[in-house]
Order: structure tokens, then sequence, then C-alpha cells
């Protein structure tokens, strides 16, 4: 019994994440630079709640989300970790301010140091933690009120930010736009600050509300949102004019919702072996209103100019290429593209003379929590600059397995019948041994 719940409990997560080492960035990459940036990638933390869900599934949960946290920070040792939106279950409106404030505390506590600190501060000795807004976070579409936006950026920070961000994870420099904000001429220079912070040797994290660009959503959400997007455009414009020789920061879009594909399945071998679920669809259903649409996204690629887009609320891994709409990838290309992410879940592109240089990549990150699936997963992430005006020189990243649930109840269910089934025969032997009541005994 205490061998199985050492396994469970601590061996079982420190052989999955620990067999989780950081992709190898391409050949000859990172332009000189001392080392990459590396990134830890998480989404759809879902801290469940107490309208749906029971005390001891909550307990449950909430321990293996403390534990995967935990082991996570000790063993990838990221330099950030991004944390793409849901991190609670039931952060909308039909939650008062006091519960969902027990539900941030509960996620910071099973997230560790510095995780709800504000954007980007750190604990002691902890990794930056950056936090886009998710829909079970707030709302969607008509219930995305500007209340539920500004209680979530008092915890988080601005739905909509910028960050220049060094290799070693430290931010530079950051550009906060909170919907109780008006417009003003600060907002624009701190938008030119963190481009400039990042010019040299750094990266450019965009995080955005992607629902306030749902059709549905409230007028003032949507408005604070376009403006923000097009005070960056028109910063990277800026930025570009007067780049120095390093060339221009490379623009890393963080968004809760993916930007649009039809389905899933150009997302990879394990992606396509998938079933349908109850928290996720089949690779081959339409993904209809989980992701951006198709003008929004073309939009935001066209304004943006992202090197790289990074996305959850799917609850499933998955790597898509966003054609560029001036020169659309072959399709012997985009077959090489799709070669990259190979069945190991593991990526790596780009580099001097890459293949697609206007094409942009987007990894969507699975579910951390058995909550959402028995499953889940996270993804780590490289970075390195180089001297290209676009883009970061190489990226690699590879999604990787936390423990499966199924597994644990199946230890804990044999265990368990092995003890029964000892208990039994014990009792059967202790019976045969003892005469029958009334016998002689000689």
């Amino acid at each position: 019994m205490a061998l199985a719940v050492f396994f469970c409990e601590f061996a079982y997560y420190v052989l999955k994440v620990g067999l989780c080492n950081w992709a190898a960035l391409p050949a000859g990459s990172g332009g000189g630079a001392p080392s990459p940036l590396r990134l830890l990638l998480v989404s759809d933390v879902h801290v469940l709640g107490a309208r749906r869900r029971l005390w001891v599934e909550r307990a449950w949960v909430d321990w293996q989300l403390r534990k995967s946290f935990a082991l996570l920070s000790w063993l990838t040792r990221p330099h950030a970790v991004l944390v793409l939106g849901d991190m609670l279950d039931e952060g909308g409106g039909f939650t008062g301010d006091a519960l969902w404030h027990a539900y941030r505390e509960r996620y910071g506590a099973v997230a560790g140091s510095g995780a709800v600190a504000g954007s980007g501060a750190r604990g002691a000795g902890a990794p930056p933690h950056l936090h886009v807004v998710g829909n079970h976070d707030t709302g969607w579409a008509g219930r995305l009120s500007p209340w539920l936006i500004q209680r979530f950026e008092r915890s988080f920070g601005a739905a909509n930010a910028a960050f220049a961000m060094r290799a070693d994870g430290t931010i530079a420099a950051a550009a906060e736009f909170e919907l109780a904000q008006r417009a003003s001429p600060a907002q624009r220079q701190a938008l030119e600050g963190v481009f400039a912070a990042a010019a040299t040797d750094g990266f450019v994290l965009v995080r955005t509300n992607s629902m306030a660009l749902d059709g549905g959503a409230p007028a003032a959400v949507r408005q604070q949102t376009m403006r923000f997007l097009r005070a960056v455009g028109e910063a990277r414009g800026g930025a570009q004019q007067h780049r120095p020789a390093g060339g221009q920061p490379p623009l890393v879009l963080l968004t809760h919702m993916p930007l649009f594909r039809s389905d899933d399945r150009d997302c990879g071998a394990a992606r396509a072996a998938e079933v349908g679920h109850v928290t996720y669809t089949a690779p081959g259903e339409p993904l209809g209103e989980d992701v951006v649409t198709k003008a929004d996204t073309q939009w935001l690629l066209r304004t943006l100019r992202p090197s790289l887009v990074l996305s959850g609320h799917t609850h499933t891994a998955c790597f898509y290429v966003h054609e560029s709409e001036a020169a659309p990838a072959s399709a012997p290309v985009q077959e090489l593209w799709r070669r990259r992410w190979r069945d190991s879940g593991e990526w790596a592109g780009g580099g001097a003379g890459a293949d697609v240089p206007e094409d942009v990549p987007e990894l969507t990150a699975s579910t951390l929590s058995w909550g959402m699936r028995p499953d889940p997963a996270f993804a780590v992430l490289s970075m390195a600059r180089g001297t290209a005006a676009r883009g970061p020189t190489s990226v690699a990243a590879r999604i990787c397995s936390l423990p499966d649930e199924r597994v644990i109840f199946g230890v804990y269910a044999l265990v368990a019948a092995s003890v029964v089934a000892g208990a039994l025969a014990r009792c059967f032997r202790s019976r045969r041994a003892d005469p029958p009541a009334g016998a002689k005994q000689h």
C-alpha cells in the first residue's frame, strides 16, 4: 500500500514531468544569443466551483493541480510561466464577488508563489506568471460585462497588455490597457517603451481579451480591445521604422481562444487519434464559436504581424500554421511544416533561411486539469533571437503529458482489490482451521 501511494502521489509525477526535456532548437540558431527564452505553457486550469462540482471533486483536482504546478516549476525551471486562460471554472457573472475571490485564492494556492501577485510579478525565487483572461474567468459574448473584466483585472492585471521580456524571463517594460482607463498619450508612450526595451535582445508578449472580439460582446469591451490592438500594431510599425541593427523584436500573441481554423484535423497525429469527450470535440468536428472568427483572425494577423501565437480553450493540444494573405504557402511547404509536428508532439522551426517566414505558427495548449480530461498536458517552448528583421530566429516546442488519472485509479483499485482478496483469503483459511462448534476435541 505504501509503495502504491508513493508511486501514484510522487514517483509517477516525477517520471512524467522529468521525461519532458526542452525541445532542441534548430542547429545554428540563436544568432549569438547567450541562451534561449524558456517558457512553460499551461492552460485551462479550471479551479472547480461549488455550483457544479462536489467537494470531493474539488479537493481531488486541487491536489492534482498543486502537485503539477510544484513539480513543473521544480523540474522544468522555466524563465516564465504563461497561463493561457480559464484559471477558474465558475468565474462568470453567476458567481458573486466574495465567492469569486475565494476561487482566486484557491488558484493562488495551487499555482504557487507569485501566481496572482499582479502582472508579471514573482514570488521569491519563482518565475513570473502572465495570465490571459479566459471565458470561464469572466464571461462570453453578451455576458462579458465591464464589471466582470474589471474584477478580473484587479487580481490578474489588465486583460489587454504588452510586455518586453528578456531571455532570462525578466520583464523590462509593460504597457497595460485596463478597461477602467481612458485612452491617453501615456498608453501609447508605454507601448513604444515596450518595443524599445525589447529591441536589442528581447521579445514582445501581447496578451489580449479574445472573447471581446466576439460580435455579441458589449460595445465598450470590444472597442477597448480593438483600440489596444490597433495601438500595438502602430507601435510595432513605428519600431520597424526605427529599429536598430539587431532587428525588430519578435511579437508573440497570447490569446485564450485560438485563431480561426475550421477543425482540428491538421493538428498533428496525436490529436487526430483522439475521439470526442464531454469537454472537447473530436478532431473532425467544426470548432465554430470556439475560435476567433476568420475575419477577426485575418485582421489580427495583418495588424499585429505576430511571429507566434499561443492559445488554449479547446482542452486539446494543436500545432497549426496560418498562411500569409500576401503569399500563401504552397502545398509542399505546408506539408513540410506539418511534418515538423512529429508524432512525439515536438516541433522546431525558424532559423536563418526559414522555409515560410511570412506564415504564422500557432500552438494551442491542452488543459492542465483532471477536472477537464483524465490525461492533461502542458507545453515547453524555447525561443532564440537572431538578426532577421522579423520573428525569433528559432522556436522549439514540445507537448508533454501529466499523470493519467485512469492509471492512478487503476493502481489504487488493484491495491484495494488485493487487500480485500488477502483479507478474504485469511478469513477463509481461519474458518477452515477452526473446528465446527460442538465438535469433539482430541
